[in-house]
C-alpha cells in the first residue's frame, strides 16, 4: 500500500471517529460531570487494548493504524479531558475535578487491560 494510500485510509477512520464522538456528544448532551469525554475515553482504551492484543496478528499493519491511530485516536480525547479538569478546578469544584481525573485514569487502565485480555483470549 502506497503511503498516500495509508494517509487516506487514516484520515477516513479519523473522521470517523470524530463524527462517532460527537455521536456520543449529542447523545450524552452537557452534564456538570463530563460523562461523555469518561465514557469515550474508557470504551477507546477498551478497544485499543483489545486491537494492540488481537489485531497485531489479524489485521493489517495499515488497517491496525487506520483504526488506532485514526479512529481511536479522534475518538478519544486527551486535550478535553485536560480541559474539562481545569474548567472545573477553575470554577471551584476541585473535588470534581480530582474525582473526574482519577475516575477516568482509573477505568480508562482498567479498560485497556481489560481490552488486552479479551484480544489475547480471542486469539486463542
Amino acid at each position: 500500500m502506497s503511503r498516500v494510500a495509508l494517509i487516506a485510509m487514516i484520515a477516513v477512520a479519523g473522521a470517523a471517529g470524530a463524527l462517532c464522538r460527537a455521536g456520543v456528544n449529542t447523545v450524552v448532551g452537557p452534564r456538570s460531570f463530563p460523562l461523555a469525554t469518561l465514557a469515550v475515553n474508557v470504551v477507546g482504551s477498551f478497544a485499543l487494548g483489545v486491537l494492540v492484543a488481537w489485531g497485531t496478528t489479524r489485521l493489517s499493519p495499515e488497517v491496525l493504524s487506520a483504526l488506532t491511530v485514526g479512529f481511536l485516536g479522534a475518538f478519544t480525547t486527551f486535550s478535553t479531558f485536560t480541559f474539562e479538569a481545569l474548567t472545573l478546578s477553575n470554577e471551584g469544584r476541585m473535588g470534581v475535578a480530582l474525582t473526574y481525573v482519577a475516575v477516568s485514569l482509573a477505568l480508562g487502565l482498567t479498560a485497556a487491560a481489560v481490552g488486552h485480555q479479551v484480544g489475547r483470549a480471542l486469539l486463542e
